[in-house]
């Protein structure tokens, strides 16, 4: 917003039209007429001048670079919460992209990925987690809660996010008021949610993504770090053998969409060491697809958004899931088709096979 004048007035002539249908020159109109009272260019020397900000429910990492030229005075601090516990970890020092859980305030345990309880939660056998205390470095797991309160009885439950032990014990020297004090405890970072979580631990013929996982968080950094993708969905088809669909929709209107699509599997199978290698086999096995949409698909992600807030979800699930899993090809064409109805690129436009819900081939990129 304080960047780009037409950001804001953009966001709501959209969902003027989207929402109440108003042709475009009269959504303009009511815009203007709606933000009349912000004053742009006080709002810009505000946001020079900020020094200190407070990041949480999504990672900022693959920004850094650019909010570190556009806000050179800006300290960011990322912190981590739920609408139950609105601070349970924190980044303690500037700089340092790890999140401290506030033991104080909060009783972390751990219930470690592919054990049972991971992911669903059986009332009848409760989950046997890892107590904060007794975590070790590289541990990943979905995070349970328990708040302490005055009185009984208290109230423990998954929280659907799975984190990565970085340093059960690590201490931390911060000045506060003058004084010098270390702070201790175990840091975490969050890899995303459960629901985000792909692991193809089903059989398949093929047998060779058996056991891998990937999570959001290092997809989100791989393709949002480098711009130019809006929004992303990877689709775990389980057919004979499986195969790997990455669905993009990109920012504006590429050039060349093949070129685009391209650029795409160029940074999934890049040397990131975040990035787990499953891309990379399954290119190897020809059964990775890259589809480009159409940048005005986002309306569908928008208006999911704009539901989940209307309905009062938590800031951490306002967003739709980044990770399906799928039985088959015929059922994948069709909930493209049903989701994104109008947004699928033409086959001439993807210079492929007929079938439009078909990426660039492999030789052709």
């Amino acid at each position: 917003m304080s960047r780009e004048p037409d950001f804001l007035p953009g966001l709501i002539v959209d969902k003027i039209v989207r929402n109440y249908h108003l042709p475009r020159p009269l959504a303009k109109l009511v815009a203007k007429l709606y933000l009349r009272g912000i004053d742009a260019q006080a709002l810009s020397a505000v946001a020079d001048n900020v020094s200190i900000g407070i990041t949480f429910a999504e990672s900022l990492d693959a920004y850094q670079a650019e909010l570190d030229r556009f806000y050179p005075k800006l300290r960011l601090f990322d912190i981590y919460g739920s609408t139950e516990n609105p601070l349970m970890a924190g980044q303690i020092v500037h700089g340092v992209r790890t999140l401290g859980i506030m033991t104080g305030a909060i009783i972390p345990e751990l219930i470690p990925a592919g054990s049972p309880g991971f992911g669903a939660i059986d009332n009848d056998r409760p989950p046997r987690a890892v107590p904060w205390y007794e975590w070790k470095a590289g541990m990943k797991g979905e995070l349970v809660v328990t708040r302490p309160g005055q009185c009984l009885p208290l109230v423990r439950y998954p929280t659907g996010d799975l984190i990565e032990v970085l340093d059960p014990f690590r201490t931390d020297r911060v000045t506060v008021f003058d004084s010098q004090i270390d702070i201790s405890l175990p840091h975490i970072r969050v890899l995303g949610r459960t629901a985000d979580s792909l692991d193809y631990g089903d059989q398949d013929e093929s047998g060779n993504f058996m056991g891998v996982k990937i999570y959001s968080r290092f997809v989100n950094e791989t393709l949002y770090g480098k711009g130019g993708v809006k929004w992303w969905e990877l689709y775990n088809v389980r057919d004979n053998p499986a195969r790997l669909v990455m669905v993009v929709i990109p920012e504006k209107e590429p050039l060349d969409r093949a070129r685009f699509g391209a650029e795409i599997r160029k940074r999934l199978l890049g040397e990131q060491i975040d990035v787990p290698q499953m891309f990379e086999i399954a290119c190897d096995l020809r059964r990775f697809d890259v589809i480009v949409l159409r940048p005005a698909a986002y309306d569908v992600i928008q208006a999911e958004i704009d539901r989940r807030v209307k309905a009062g979800r938590s800031i951490g699930q306002m967003k739709p899931k980044h990770i399906h899993k799928i039985d088959g090809m015929q059922a994948f064409r069709e909930v493209l088709r049903e989701k994104y109805e109008h947004e699928l690129p033409l086959a001439d436009d993807l210079s492929i096979s007929p079938d439009p819900l078909l990426s660039v081939a492999e030789e052709q990129l």
